[in-house]
């Protein structure tokens, strides 16, 4: 069996709701607002995906063969200036409001 580690920073939008993770197409969690959540997955070929009401992260794919623990990092992509933006990022930028990346090593 393999993990995956998600690990969300604290930011100033969406601070008090929490993010749906997504995993091959299926809701498995939710990540608090400077949180981290772990689970278990099985070994192979996935897609990974943050969300929040129809607004989504980009499409990671990773294969969890590879090692015992992938982590992940997520933030919201409103920061600075572009929270005056929102409105138009949540109409024409739905699927790269959140940011999804993967990092090295355990956060």
């Amino acid at each position: 069996m393999c993990k995956i580690q998600i690990t969300r920073d604290s930011g100033w939008a969406d601070r008090f709701r929490n993010y749906k993770i997504i995993l091959d197409g299926v809701t498995i969690g939710k990540i608090a607002n400077d949180g981290s959540e772990t689970f278990d997955i099985a070994p192979g070929p996935h897609e990974l995906q943050i969300a929040i009401d129809w607004c989504t992260s980009n499409l990671v794919q990773f294969n969890a063969a590879r090692k015992a623990l992938i982590c992940f990092e997520c933030e919201s992509s409103l920061r600075g200036l572009h929270v005056f933006k929102a409105f138009v990022k949540i109409l024409h930028g739905k699927d790269s409001y959140i940011r999804l990346r993967e990092v090295d090593g355990e956060n």
